[in-house]
């Protein structure tokens, strides 16, 4: 049985300096191939317990909140996965509006519109390719991104069709992490860092938070804001995120067995203690269309 983070870092990540790691993970499945994946139902529950975390409820709400969703709007929402946050959109958006959802995975897609199947919500899901909207120009009032642009082969050319799908003032919200920045409260600073940047470099763009701001003002987006959001895990979510990866990193030698112990004893130790504290930092960044 595969360990559910092994889903989350290799989620599109093509880490610098990090043969070793990806040749071992080199088969194991992503989200940019759910569809291919051995067994892609382990990804549904991956993203409800992400969903379930108050931190990135809250980022959702502050998310829609800065897409200025109203009644008979149209929105889009890139990377839609299971479909919570386009629900949510609908509901905003009510009856007169609508909200698309669109996804590379039809497996996820599948599960959206499964999930949506009796709510009444005006809500579509379709696969699709965020590098090639399938939507003429100037589709929708607004559209949202969040965490995908780090898995993406090509974020600028998916900010690039955002913003060709939207209408003149139209917002564009988008989230991502920047994961040089994770924490943890842990006795070991050395060895925390160099587990974190391992992380940081099994994703494809792990900076990407941080890169966001400079894409939105190169693409002549206008009213440009930055507003921090830390997303902060419980120590159940961490291991999910981390054990996998680390393992593997012991397995190939990037870390040694001893500090793969030394590591997550304090961190085992904190949580029984109820003192376990970790945070992701990332950025929401808000712009409109000129």
């Amino acid at each position: 049985m595969r360990d559910e983070s092994d889903i989350f870092f290799t989620k599109g990540g093509r880490g610098i300096g990090m043969e070793p790691l990806q040749k071992q993970a080199g088969n194991v499945a992503n989200f940019r191939n759910v569809d291919q994946a051995d067994e892609p139902a382990y990804f549904v529950p991956f993203l409800d317990a992400i969903n379930r975390l108050e931190s990135v409820q809250a980022l959702k709400r502050s998310i829609a909140a800065q897409l200025q969703a109203q009644e008979g709007q149209s929105i889009l929402d890139v990377g839609c996965g299971i479909g919570d946050a386009a629900q949510t959109l609908a509901a905003l958006v009510g009856s007169a509006g609508r909200v698309v959802g669109v996804d590379s995975s039809e497996y996820l897609i599948q599960e959206a519109r499964r999930r949506a199947e009796g709510t009444g919500l005006s809500v579509d899901y379709r696969v699709g390719d965020a590098h090639q909207l399938d939507f003429t120009d100037q589709s929708f009032d607004g559209c949202r991104a969040d965490r995908v642009f780090m898995f993406l082969e090509d974020p600028r050319r998916a900010l690039t069709e955002m913003i060709r799908v939207t209408r003149p003032g139209g917002r564009i919200v988008i989230y991502d992490i920047d994961w040089d920045g994770m924490m943890a409260d842990h006795p070991d600073r050395a060895l925390t860092r160099k587990v974190f940047h391992l992380g940081c470099e099994s994703v494809r763009h792990g900076w990407m938070g941080r890169q966001l701001p400079a894409l939105f003002r190169e693409n002549a987006l206008g009213d440009v804001t930055v507003s921090p959001h830390m997303i902060v895990p419980d120590y159940a979510f961490f291991t999910r995120v981390f054990r996998g990866l680390l393992n593997r990193a012991s397995e190939t030698g990037v870390i040694s067995t001893s500090e793969l112990s030394q590591w997550w004893d304090p961190l085992e130790q904190a949580d029984q203690q109820g003192l376990f504290f970790a945070a992701v930092p990332g950025f929401i960044i808000s712009g409109r269309k000129l």
